[in-house]
């Protein structure tokens, strides 16, 4: 597992749910964008961060388990909001389960496209549906370059202490750019059929860090703890759900400075889901296709995943 794979930001199929707590499927976004004449810059309400892969945080679990079933819907207090049969958690995002749209690999063309740039260069990818898909990252080599990144972050929590065994084996730091944020298009170009991509220079006057992806490995050196955080539109823990498989035990937990926190667990992967508010919103730009438009962010999300620790583990990283 490397970087390239971790930035590719690609829709995944419910079978690579299960390995995505390698590499990270939560920082992409899918941006749903009117091509109508709108104004260029606009407010837009609502949940416009909408993540575009099958396993983001919220409806990570029930993915996870890759198979068809009983699915239970949990809020941020542990309570049952529903029961389903089917396979897609009820909090799936507009558009977050694939679709057969153009002929051609849209999946590796953002791999490809994101793997290519620069260190916080904004790449944006739109089909001809009006879809976007935005990613501008910086790479980490050591836990000392994330912590010197993430000094100048604003309500994401951070690792506290690395399991015993474990090693830093790679991440990512995820970049935005505040809503007053100045930026130039730097170039623009069909990639392949109905598939546009631009590209953006941001001040880093105007950068504000929205997330980042870590990965560890055990002793035996195989990926098998990742730890995933993003800051989020604030939305009411009551509603916001998370989606159990029928073969998952959850229960919610209390983590020192967490708002909430769900631990589920099952046999072949254990999760650990936390939710913090931020003490100041933040609002940034969100980029589509032609057009942009800001969004305010209220809280922080982080799921943390591995196969050989159980959540009380899981929560002595934070704790």
């Amino acid at each position: 597992m490397n970087d390239q794979r971790d930035k590719s930001f690609v829709r995944r199929s419910v079978d690579e749910g299960l390995s995505s707590m390698q590499g990270d499927p939560w920082l992409a976004r899918r941006i749903i964008a009117s091509e109508r004449g709108e104004p260029k810059v606009k407010k837009r309400p609502g949940a416009a961060l909408a993540l575009a892969v099958v396993m983001g945080l919220t409806m990570a679990t029930a993915l996870a388990a890759g198979i068809s079933g009983i699915w239970r819907d949990l809020n941020w207090f542990g309570e049952e909001v529903r029961e389903r049969t089917d396979s897609i958690p009820s909090s799936a995002p507009v558009g977050s389960v694939p679709t057969e749209t153009a002929s051609v690999d849209i999946d590796s063309i953002i791999q490809e496209s994101v793997n290519s740039a620069e260190a916080r260069e904004l790449v944006v990818i739109s089909d001809d549906t009006g879809v976007s898909y935005a990613a501008r990252t910086q790479d980490v080599s050591s836990l000392e370059e994330f912590d010197a990144l993430m000094q100048n972050a604003r309500g994401i929590p951070t690792p506290e202490a690395v399991p015993e065994g474990y090693v830093f084996v790679g991440g990512h730091v995820e970049f935005g750019c505040l809503s007053e944020g100045k930026y130039v298009l730097t170039s623009r170009r069909i990639i392949a059929e109905g598939v546009t991509e631009s590209r953006y220079s941001v001040d880093p006057s105007f950068d504000c860090i929205l997330g980042y992806v870590l990965r560890f490995a055990g002793e035996d050196r195989e990926d098998d703890l990742s730890i995933v955080a993003h800051l989020q539109p604030s939305r009411d823990p009551q509603e916001d759900v998370i989606g159990v498989s029928d073969d998952q035990t959850a229960q919610a937990v209390r983590i020192d400075g967490m708002d909430n926190g769900i631990a589920v667990d099952s046999e072949a992967i254990h999760f650990l889901f936390m939710r913090k508010t931020m003490d100041e919103p933040i609002s940034i730009l969100i980029f589509g296709s032609d057009e942009h438009w800001i969004e305010t962010c209220g809280e922080c999300h982080i799921r943390v995943s591995s196969q050989r620790l159980d959540s009380d583990e899981l929560i002595g990283i934070f704790a």
